[in-house]
């Protein structure tokens, strides 16, 4: 059998460079063209950030703020007449967004829309550099963030994961670094900011016991000062309503037995949950036409699938010399990954934190993985970057709502392949085990 890290023959090299100059001239081209417009007067989810921080600068309870009706009234008494909801945002967020409240509601979302522009700009800059891409890895990889369909997304909806994205690549350096104590604090920051990057949490299952307890005890410690910084502005009551909020909503969700709602059968929602829930719910009014009636199995098959995933990130985890190795970065990607396709709620301009993952997985292919991986990795990759309208009347019924999920099928693509690659080279000698990530 031949090498499964043999990596790609001079010819393969040659072709795969030549593929990546056009897919680079195709991402700027297409980028210069788009660019009016992904600055816009969209405002989106900005109106929960600005308008929570907003009734916080005018004295109002930010506990207040999780009945729904509440939110949309405070906002429209302060001049906001956009509908919005303010949960499952911490309070964590009315803070940080405290700053924006100096300036009018357009003002602000256009100078985070500028904001969200610089981060991402200063993210793959960054990750091309930290993680060393070169030759048409790092054409493959610059061509990604042009044609990256998530990050226009996000900027046009004034959202915050361009900016977790930062901390995400934060963690990651913190991580390949070995600084424990980094690593948990970021992951804590993330986790407390957004209910963000949980899966990462298992990583330190692969370590050495010390390590392990250090990134945990970190990462608790600052969940800690967060709560305890933002509660000095919001308030603690406000995290005893978001914690009772939260608990409440979740228990009464899993109670349910046919998922019949509204944020569960919308072909919206790039999750497991989301894409079952669309192509197994009938619902009169949402979803008259789905691809299969079978109105409370869509619940439990996706919770079957979100279990099994994981554990088989905890398996990842726990093959030592995978993470010590050359496919470090794949597992650091699968289980950052797992945190965006396995959230109930993920919509597409989440998946612009999955640009780390995604240029990690690159890096992977750097260290000589073979032509069959690069094909799985590459696909994956432009299913989860690729821009369609998944929000589409022609999307939403029968055989056809299949389409809407790509970033679904992608992101469950590159876990895959990771795992079978990790599987596969359980099998072959030490020496390939300890091969170490070095760019070609």
């Amino acid at each position: 059998m031949d090498d499964i890290n043999q990596g790609l023959t001079v010819t393969q090299l040659r072709w795969l460079n030549r593929a990546a100059w056009a897919a680079l001239i195709v991402g700027f081209v297409y980028t210069v063209w788009r660019a009016p417009s992904i600055i816009q007067t969209q405002t989106g989810d900005f109106v929960a950030y600005y308008g929570s921080a907003l009734a916080l600068a005018h004295g109002f309870d930010v506990g207040s703020l999780y009945i729904d009706t509440n939110f949309r009234e405070i906002i429209t008494h302060l001049g906001i007449n956009q509908r919005s909801i303010f949960f499952p945002n911490p309070p964590s967020i009315p803070a940080l967004f405290l700053p924006f409240t100096l300036q009018p509601f357009q003002n602000a979302f256009l100078i985070w829309s500028l904001m969200n522009c610089g981060i991402a700009v200063v993210v793959v800059v960054l990750l091309v550099r930290l993680a060393s891409l070169s030759g048409a890895y790092r054409l493959i990889f610059i061509a990604i963030a042009l044609n990256f369909q998530p990050f226009r997304s996000n900027i046009s909806h004034g959202q915050i994961y361009i900016a977790l994205s930062a901390l995400l690549l934060l963690a990651w350096w913190c991580y390949r670094q070995q600084h424990a104590a980094r690593f948990g604090a970021v992951l804590g920051v993330m986790l407390i900011t957004k209910v963000f990057a949980a899966h990462l949490w298992l990583l330190p299952l692969g370590m050495l016991l010390r390590r392990a307890w250090r990134v945990w005890m970190s990462g608790l410690a600052a969940i800690a000062l967060v709560v305890a910084i933002s509660a000095a502005i919001t308030g603690l009551p406000a995290w005893k309503t978001w914690l009772s909020t939260s608990l409440q909503r979740t228990s009464s969700e899993l109670a349910q037995r046919s998922t019949t709602v509204r944020s569960i059968v919308s072909p919206a929602y790039q999750s497991v949950h989301g894409t079952l829930g669309h192509l197994m719910t009938y619902d009169e009014q949402w979803n008259p036409n789905p691809m299969l009636r079978a109105n409370g199995l869509a619940q439990p098959l996706s919770a079957t699938l979100a279990l099994a995933v994981t554990a088989l990130g905890v398996w990842l985890v726990r093959q030592r010399a995978a993470i010590q190795g050359a496919h470090a970065d794949a597992v650091f990607a699968s289980l950052a990954s797992m945190s965006i396709v396995l959230f109930p709620y993920a919509l597409d301009y989440m998946y612009a934190a999955a640009i780390v993952p995604l240029g990690l997985w690159v890096r992977w292919l750097q260290t000589g993985q073979s032509p069959k991986v690069h094909i799985g990795v590459l696909a994956g990759v432009v299913l989860v970057g690729a821009g369609y309208a998944a929000k589409s009347p022609a999307l939403a019924n029968g055989v056809l709502g299949v389409l809407a999920h790509l970033k679904v099928y992608g992101m469950l693509l590159l876990i895959g392949v990771t795992a079978w690659q990790v599987h596969r080279t359980q099998h072959q000698p030490q020496a390939t085990l300890a091969r170490a990530v070095q760019p070609q």
